[in-house]
């Protein structure tokens, strides 16, 4: 194969935007491309058309040789050939507009690698690896889906379908990265929904069991984040313990803010403005949320709960609300945000991008107490009458940094 001749056309470690300029590009990149499994391996004088199916989150790591941060791409091509695509640190900053979900993209001078084997790809043999040179240049072309999709069926004619039926060509990968449109209408989720209520009416808890993600997380502490030590991109997420001091919006969880960046507004006569925007009458709306206060060493800190408030009360902020309207020091929803304060917690946060001065807000994706990091299951007391003496095992913690050893007791 000819070698690439866009260089010229494009610099290298660039994403490129539609205009009519780069129709140009276009044409020299379609002749280019190829499908990834006929790319030679160790290229990097290849071209490929992609559509992106899976955007991760960007994960901070730490092993004894590096530390930082890297973010997983997931492509699939016209044949139905997954690659998986890390983005370390810098690389991460330089195509933080590019590769989204759903959009299609040519990817130049990029290196096929071969998969390391202690880690879990989507590809047999090879990924994607992204070095200064590599150009990323977004196109109207369509990748298209029919030579891949043949085959699949709705969930509907799947659900009707006789118990150990076998689906054709559909299927769902044990690699976390398979990507499902699900129309969440359908009877087995409206079954769900009903059984939520019920438990609700019952006034039982719904406990929510942690993610993958926040399972895996690098713990960080809480004055690192705070004093700007680790990376703050709006992807970038941070699990760290600590103790709620101060539910500071107890009994007010909501406020005015701007349709645009979200702030809070302020009412001055008739006029609302947004100091963040610098903007007079603007659009805003009601948000609801809760805001926890604690101290990360000398400094104080908030994280703030929108979605999160499911974790810690098992209920939205709207049904908080609700639920406290009428004799609130009675409802059970209110006595356990109160009894959570002085108690330590698991917090999953992502950093607020949208507060330009520090100390920046902290946004919970998740909060657990911290004695449900490590739930004990007790064994069977009769099996365990022979040896005397009672076991507890502890679930196994996918974190891979985590190794726990236990002693033998002596006789």
């Amino acid at each position: 194969m000819p070698g690439v001749k866009i260089v010229s056309l494009i610099s290298p470690g660039t994403f490129t935007h539609r205009d009519s300029a780069h129709m140009i590009i276009d044409i020299e990149l379609a002749k280019q491309s190829q499908p990834i499994n006929k790319i030679p391996k160790r290229s990097i004088d290849s071209v490929m058309r992609v559509l992106v199916i899976r955007r991760g989150s960007i994960i901070p790591y730490n092993n004894s040789r590096h530390e930082g941060t890297f973010r997983t791409i997931i492509l699939v091509d016209e044949e139905g050939t997954k690659i998986q695509a890390t983005l370390f640190n810098k690389h991460i900053e330089t195509w933080k507009d590019s590769l989204k979900p759903n959009k299609r993209y040519y990817i130049a001078k990029g290196r096929l690698d071969r998969v390391n084997p202690n880690y879990s790809s989507v590809h047999k043999e090879v990924e994607l690896t992204f070095i200064d040179n590599t150009i990323i240049d977004e196109t109207s072309h369509e990748v298209s889906t029919l030579k891949f999709s043949d085959g699949f069926v709705s969930l509907d004619h799947a659900d009707k379908l006789p118990n150990g039926a076998i689906l054709g060509t559909f299927g769902i990968s044990t690699i976390p990265v398979s990507s499902i449109l699900i129309n969440l209408m359908f009877q087995k989720a409206m079954d769900l929904r009903a059984w939520r209520e019920i438990i609700k009416a019952e006034n039982k808890d719904i406990i929510v069991t942690p993610s993958r993600v926040m399972r895996r997380a690098i713990k960080v502490p809480l004055p690192h984040i705070l004093d700007g030590l680790l990376a703050d991109s709006q992807d970038s997420m941070y699990k760290f313990k600590e103790k709620i001091i101060d539910v500071i919006n107890i009994d007010e969880p909501w406020y005015s803010s701007c349709k645009k960046c979200h702030k809070k507004v302020t009412f001055i006569d008739e006029t609302t403005a947004c100091t963040n925007c610098n903007i007079e009458n603007v659009e805003y709306e009601m948000r609801y949320c809760l805001r926890l206060e604690m101290c990360g060493g000398e400094q104080r800190a908030r994280v703030i709960l929108f979605e999160a408030t499911k974790f810690l009360l098992g209920c939205t902020v709207q049904e908080y609300i609700q639920s406290t309207s009428v004799k609130k020091e009675e409802c059970k929803n209110y006595r356990k945000l109160v009894l959570t304060k002085d108690k330590e917690y698991n917090f999953l946060v992502r950093i607020d991008k949208n507060e330009p001065n520090p100390p920046r807000n902290l946004i919970a994706q998740e909060i657990y107490p911290l004695e449900d990091e490590a739930p004990t299951i007790v064994e069977d007391e009769e099996k365990l009458a022979p040896l005397g003496r009672k076991r507890t095992k502890k679930i196994k913690d996918e974190t891979p940094q985590i190794k726990q050893k236990t002693k033998s007791r002596k006789k």
